[in-house]
């Protein structure tokens, strides 16, 4: 890498397109549901500059012998971090950066958001709170049980300086239009393989895809599907939508952002009422109702 960064990164910008991408699928990235872990590292400071001077910072910059350029008498140092060499005192260096916050600029006054200013205590750490929700938006699905969301926002206030982050989730989700879809033998997983009929090549030929339930529980909410023509098993790289059955020996669970989620015979998420021997929901095996009846098949007369 080079060790000076010479670049204007105001030239280089997320794409919209990408931008929606990253957003679609952020919540399903695997990687970043790394477990957090107990550690007996040492606190960090609220502000890193009030361990390291100018001086300092610019021989981390530059190397040995570096520090704060004086050669400039009118600018605010909390601006830029310029930085030479006694050797030429009157040629500057900077990586366009301001000194660490916390950096000490005057008598009784420190770098904080490129600024020289007074440190007051609510400026030094701040915990964020949560937001309003959102409203929620619109549904998975238009029948046969969807998803829909509502978000909220860390921002009210942002947590700043070493604060604390918001607590819980970030979103909320209610299921919607359960009514049962016209065609009952519907298959929503079916329908998602079949739409990369067109698009999808495998072996440098086309398919007609039929769908697949993964033997791991932990993959059913990730969208497979299965050859007609071959047989093979191909991942879609890609979640199955929301409001998608888990499993087709499970009437009760559905994919929610790529996870399994339990759902009660009442509708309910997270719910753990059952139907009982009877087909009520919740109920406790009494309200069973014995039809007897007699059946009697005369044999067709010969002739």
């Amino acid at each position: 890498m080079a060790p000076l960064v010479q670049a204007a990164f105001h030239r280089f910008h997320w794409s919209r397109c990408s931008q929606q991408e990253l957003s679609r699928y952020l919540h399903s990235y695997d990687c970043l549901r790394d477990d957090p872990f107990a550690h007996d590292w040492p606190a960090l400071p609220q502000l890193p500059g009030l361990h390291y001077s100018m001086n300092e910072q610019c021989r981390f910059d530059f190397g040995l012998g570096y520090m704060m350029c004086t050669a400039f008498r009118t600018f605010d140092p909390c601006k830029q971090l310029w930085c030479s060499h006694p050797d030429n005192p009157y040629f500057c260096k900077t990586k366009k950066g301001p000194p660490l916050d916390g950096t000490m600029c005057a008598p009784g006054k420190h770098c904080f958001k490129g600024h020289c200013i007074w440190l007051t205590p609510d400026i030094l750490k701040r915990d964020g709170n949560w937001g309003a929700w959102s409203p929620f938006g619109s549904c998975s699905r238009t029948c046969g049980t969807g998803v829909k969301f509502r978000t909220r926002q860390c921002d009210n206030p942002h947590p700043a300086n070493g604060g604390r982050t918001c607590s819980g989730l970030a979103y909320d989700f209610q299921l919607c239009n359960s009514q049962d879809c016209p065609d009952a033998l519907a298959d929503f997983r079916e329908e998602q393989c079949r739409q990369w009929d067109l698009y999808f090549e495998h072996g440098d030929a086309q398919h007609h895809w039929l769908p697949h339930e993964h033997r791991d529980a932990k993959e059913r909410c990730h969208l497979y599907c299965e050859s007609r023509e071959t047989g093979e098993v191909v991942s879609m790289k890609r979640m199955v939508h929301d409001g998608t059955r888990c499993s087709y020996k499970d009437a009760f669970s559905l994919c929610v952002r790529g996870e399994c989620r339990k759902v009660g015979c009442d509708g309910v998420i997270g719910s753990s009422k059952q139907e009982d021997k009877c087909g009520v929901c919740g109920g406790d095996n009494t309200h069973c109702k014995v039809v007897k009846g007699t059946f009697t098949r005369s044999p067709k007369k010969l002739g």
